[in-house]
């Protein structure tokens, strides 16, 4: 997967959860190249009143892939009020540690709280004013599960500054299908074709080729799945040797 999102996006807890959770839930999705297996994400979410609350992911490489990138990595996002929360991850990619500690806030700008690169680079110096209300890669994710389960869209666009890079990340709406679900009581539902175009690194050199991507935007397919309480049904992401794609394992 992408560096850039994965170390950041499209990924262990150390905060206390709200103490009114409804629902636990965790869900995996195996990612092929063709038939060849060569990443896992997992995730885990709790809800609160219907309403996303806390996040914990982890993200692997396999197979293959594997020899050629060594990466293992869990970490959350976890609220710690209405205007702010924090995002944590912890792992190591091609045998070196990586640690963030970022919180961040609705109005203003992010505090970088630990800093730990795999490539021993420093953070980014915080600007008030430009970084202020930005958000972390996987909070992206979050937004788009929440916009589409309160408006029945997804159409968005996202500045994200993950402190050690800044990007934009705009949500374009393809399409919206609907099926009969398989649940006992059978109804109609929808499925939302969802497309994120991340745009070059605001910050460093432009153009810069980021595995698995080309050269310039990148892009990213996500179905949401309304059966599914408006989660990632299937995910798909175009590299230079073809077509990654997952689907959602309960």
């Amino acid at each position: 997967m992408d560096t850039t999102i994965n170390k950041s996006t499209l990924f262990l807890l150390f905060f206390m959860m709200f103490s009114k959770v409804v629902a636990e839930e965790v869900v995996s999705y195996k990612f092929y190249w063709f038939s060849i297996p060569v990443a896992v994400f997992t995730l885990k979410y709790d809800e609160l009143e219907k309403n996303v609350r806390n996040f914990e992911f982890s993200i692997s490489t396999q197979g293959p892939l594997r020899l050629f990138r060594n990466y293992d990595t869990k970490g959350s996002v976890k609220k710690e009020n209405s205007d702010s929360w924090y995002y944590y991850l912890k792992g190591q990619d091609r045998g070196q540690p990586e640690e963030k500690l970022i919180e961040y806030y609705s109005n203003q700008a992010p505090k970088i709280k630990i800093f730990i690169d795999d490539t021993g680079v420093n953070p980014l110096r915080i600007d008030p004013i430009r970084d202020r209300g930005t958000i972390d890669p996987f909070t992206v994710l979050i937004k788009t599960i929440e916009q589409i389960h309160d408006n029945k869209e997804c159409s968005n666009s996202f500045l994200v500054m993950d402190g050690k890079r800044r990007f934009q990340i705009d949500l374009q709406q393809i399409k919206i299908n609907q099926f009969k679900t398989k649940s006992k009581s059978e109804h109609n539902a929808h499925l939302y074709h969802c497309r994120y175009t991340i745009f070059p690194n605001l910050t460093s050199i432009k153009n810069k080729r980021v595995w698995p991507f080309n050269e310039g935007n990148k892009v990213i397919d996500i179905w949401f799945s309304e059966e599914f309480n408006s989660y990632p049904f299937k995910i798909r992401v175009k590299t230079p040797i073809g077509e990654i794609e997952a689907n959602y394992s309960h």
